[in-house]
């Protein structure tokens, strides 16, 4: 059996410094702060890590804190596989006990490796993705696996990292607790909930703006019937992700603003136990959308053409940002679009405007307009473009980019 793990991976330049402690030691020793704190220190060290190396982090498939393991588990695997095969070399009956139990020990220990190589892969794959979106986790993602994808991304997760004898690997969190790697996912924002609701308010107050309707009585069985089929497709895990992105919502149930100690607190909590606060958030959402149509006082003027393009065009871009949802035996997963398709869209959308995503010169990760073109400041002669941050990269909404519009 030939796997050599140590030809899969690349020599990557981040290495703990010596008398510092291993990502392991650090989460395992006595902490004095909060998981918070603690999320916001691995935060700090991926930032530096990215900064260190603006070409990009190597991700090793074997990297330095596993090879030793790995050693281990391929030497006491190759023992086994070895002596098994000198049983088949030896002539013997193949219908015999010790043939069979030969056999399926070489089988075994193919299905050892194999598991193994593909454990590995996934680590180094799940890295990836954690560099590439430090934050790319929904609001409803729990404390402890938004410290699991930072101490992954920063590569801290490395050092409590084990070998299951199947070749599979696990992890360990900051309570100690070893985890499988493989059941570890955190999944990015779904704006499934948040775009109904808009849309539901859109409408409503639309007809009020309108002269359509004047009484709540007239959409309040509609909202009622549109929002609990919502919930009953969100499941709760997404009912979560869309309460968790609320914060007027999560302010007036916490009772505390956003940003202090004591609000923080409270939504580690709610995380923990979302049901009762899940369990308010459709009366929420039905009283916002009733007292968003009550609040409606604009002239009952007929809706201009322009205003019906817009509104066709709104439709339109939601349903194109709109993430592809992919089913795979029990996990469910959510496509996004490309940056670069999101910029086509939007120049297509606005052919007047020039969108691009993350342009030179530029240090945000975002899309952005440009502002203005023509000469150097200096006054030579040749172009110089400067360029406005439309929003971040998972913060492109319809609220956002409706005022480019001409």
């Amino acid at each position: 059996m030939a796997i050599d793990f140590y030809e899969l991976g690349k020599q990557t330049g981040a290495k703990t410094p010596k008398n510092q402690q291993s990502g392991f030691e650090a989460l395992t020793a006595p902490i004095t702060g909060s998981i918070d704190k603690m999320i916001a220190a691995s935060q700090i060290k991926t930032a530096a890590l990215q900064a260190a190396m603006p070409q990009g982090v190597d991700i090793e498939k074997v990297p330095e804190e596993l090879r030793g393991k790995a050693t281990e588990f391929l030497t006491a695997n190759k023992k086994a596989y070895t002596d098994a095969s000198k049983v088949l070399a030896s002539g013997i009956n193949p219908s015999s006990a010790r043939y069979k139990k030969a056999v399926e020990t070489i089988n075994g220990v193919n299905s050892k490796f194999e598991n193994l190589s593909t454990s590995l892969e996934g680590v180094a794959l799940k890295r990836q993705a954690a560099l590439d979106d430090p934050n790319g986790y929904s609001p409803g993602t729990g404390k402890e696996d938004r410290l699991t994808w930072g101490n992954l991304s920063n590569g801290d997760l490395y050092s409590g990292m084990t070998f299951n004898d199947d070749g599979t690997v696990n992890y360990t969190n900051s309570q100690g607790e070893s985890k499988s790697f493989a059941e570890f996912n955190v999944l990015p924002q779904s704006f499934e909930g948040q775009n109904t609701f808009l849309a539901l308010n859109d409408k409503f107050t639309n007809a009020k703006y309108s002269g359509k309707s004047n009484q709540w009585s007239m959409h309040s069985g509609e909202a009622e019937t549109t929002v609990n089929a919502l919930f009953q497709k969100l499941k709760p895990a997404g009912q979560k992700d869309m309460m968790m992105g609320d914060i007027n919502y999560l302010e007036k149930t916490t009772g505390f603003q956003s940003g202090t100690d004591e609000y923080e607190n409270a939504i580690n909590g709610i995380l923990e136990n979302p049901n009762d606060a899940i369990g308010g958030y459709k009366q929420h959402m039905l009283e916002t959308l009733e007292n968003n149509y009550n609040a409606q006082n604009g002239p009952k003027v007929k809706i201009s053409d322009k205003q019906k393009q817009n509104n066709e065009t709104e439709t339109e871009f939601n349903e194109f940002m709109q993430p592809q949802r992919i089913q795979q035996g029990n996990k469910t997963t959510y496509s996004y679009k490309e940056p670069q398709e999101v910029e086509t869209y939007l120049n297509n959308m606005m052919p007047d405007r020039t969108f691009k995503y993350n342009p030179p010169g530029t240090d945000r990760d975002g899309y952005y307009i440009r502002k203005k073109s023509g000469t150097t400041s200096e006054g030579n002669l040749g172009n110089k473009t400067e360029w406005e941050l439309v929003a971040p990269k998972q913060g492109l909404t319809w609220d956002v980019i409706k005022k480019y519009l001409k």
